[in-house]
């Protein structure tokens, strides 16, 4: 289809060489070629630099391909902060420098905004791949998957409650959900695309599309989807839940300031519900009250809905503070036993 909305790209870059040409190959082969095409270099040491600029010397694409060089390391959250404040398209699609997005991912991710004006966020598939370029399942997120590009409508509760791999680099956004991003500074707790995704779910206008449009790269130096989880000690969680604390903070503040004539009220009503469940599990890991049992039980639909029912044990022994003691006992009996079989 043939549209006069204009659609960007946004790359950021950081000593991405091993990975990088591959991607750019991608770019330009794209069935529905983006109006331009935006890479900041987050000060690379390695040859980025020279290796995007040989690209776009070489298939003349100076005209709709622009390198930006950062003063100085700004990491890849403000990176792709940044980068989106000085967009101005209609349509912004994000994107990482080591991935290969499939040609028709422009094309099939706008068709189906066009189609569907009330589409404001829209989440494509990803298909995983090694560092070889190899496919690979990773956390179950193609198992069993059968690609009928059926569109699914996303609540605030599908975006705060679960994640799922919504990320970023398969996501396209309309210059609606971008404008909102003024009332939310750069923080470390709410990444490009998770404001992308609450945003989008608060003005009701958050869906996934059942297509893959990018094949994700996961690597040594790929932190999103490691399969392992640190365990936690009683004063790292403390601390941990400090952050979430003060990025719930953050997140309502920036909410507050949000056009209250585009939120959708029972939307709004799931997001307070959800900070006030965070809020309660934030504030029990640090001060032990045994009411605080009573209070997530006001929650147990949300853990049917959302959770498995070994969260929901988790949570209640941590709020009586004996969770580290369970552990205990069952890293204790593991031993004995297995030391009986060994």
């Amino acid at each position: 289809m043939s549209y006069t909305n204009t659609v960007s790209v946004l790359m950021c870059v950081c000593n991405g060489e091993r990975f990088l040409e591959e991607q750019l190959k991608s770019l330009r082969n794209q069935t529905r070629l983006p109006d331009n095409i935006t890479i900041y270099d987050d000060r690379s040491t390695d040859s980025s630099v020279e290796i995007i600029n040989r690209f776009v010397s070489l298939h003349n694409l100076d005209l709709t391909w622009k390198v930006v060089i950062n003063p100085s390391r700004k990491g890849w959250r403000q990176n792709f902060y940044d980068a989106i404040t000085e967009c101005d398209s209609d349509y912004i699609f994000f994107c990482d420098q080591d991935d290969i997005w499939h040609k028709d991912k422009i094309s099939v991710m706008l068709d189906t905004m066009h189609e569907n004006p009330s589409i404001l966020v829209l989440n494509g598939l990803i298909e995983t791949i090694d560092s070889d370029g190899n496919h690979i399942d990773v956390l179950d997120w193609n198992q069993n998957v059968v690609y009928d590009s059926k569109i699914v409508k996303l609540n605030i509760g599908d975006t705060i409650y679960v994640w799922k791999p919504r990320i970023g680099c398969a996501m396209a956004i309309h210059k609606t959900v971008k404008q909102q991003l003024k009332y939310f500074e750069c923080n470390e707790y709410f990444a490009h695309d998770m404001w992308a995704l609450n945003i989008g779910a608060l003005l009701d206008g958050c869906y996934s599309i059942n297509y893959p449009v990018i094949k994700y790269r996961v690597h040594k130096y790929n932190a999103t989807a490691k399969t392992t989880v640190k365990m936690l000690n009683k004063i790292e969680r403390i601390q941990q839940s400090e952050g979430k604390l003060s990025g719930l903070n953050y997140i309502r503040g920036g909410v507050s300031l949000m056009n209250t004539e585009l939120i959708n009220r029972n939307q709004y009503t799931t997001f307070l519900n959800a900070i006030g469940f965070y809020e309660l599990k934030a504030i029990s890991i640090k001060k032990t009250k045994p009411l605080n049992v009573l209070r997530l039980l006001a929650y147990i639909k949300l853990y049917c809905d959302y959770f498995k029912f070994k969260q929901f044990v988790v949570d209640i022994l941590e709020i009586l503070n004996l969770r580290d003691n369970v552990r205990s006992v069952k890293y204790f009996l593991k031993n004995r036993i297995g030391g009986k079989h060994s």
